[in-house]
């Protein structure tokens, strides 16, 4: 096996090639610092990015035990119904919320 028949297991930058961590992953998508032209982030702007990420992930973990391998489809779903493409352009406080309320709207559905 040659070395470039092995998967990445890292996430790296587009630009640079640069090592990310997940914090860069969560706020930059697929860019370093480095290669981001604004970098500047408030704590709490960070510890509300945090807070959303985390709830997602929980309400996505529910999906996933309601709906099974159909669950991409309705996570996807309540993006479209918020008028988003992906979750990364998810910005203000409003979009944030109604994306929330949408996947709880879809959790009490029954299956």
């Amino acid at each position: 096996m040659q070395r470039s028949d092995i998967e990445e297991i890292s996430v790296k930058c587009c630009r640079c090639t640069n090592g990310l961590t997940a914090i860069d992953v969560m706020l930059h998508g697929n860019k370093c610092v480095f290669c981001v032209q604004d970098t500047h982030l408030s704590f709490m702007d960070f510890i509300r990015h945090v807070r959303f990420s985390y709830t997602v992930y929980k309400l996505s973990r529910k999906l996933k035990k309601k709906f099974g391998e159909d669950a991409p489809m309705y996570f996807f779903g309540a993006l479209g119904a918020t008028g988003l493409s992906n979750i990364n352009s998810v910005k203000s406080r409003r979009d944030r919320k109604q994306f929330i309320q949408e996947i709880k709207g879809l959790l009490l559905l029954d299956k």
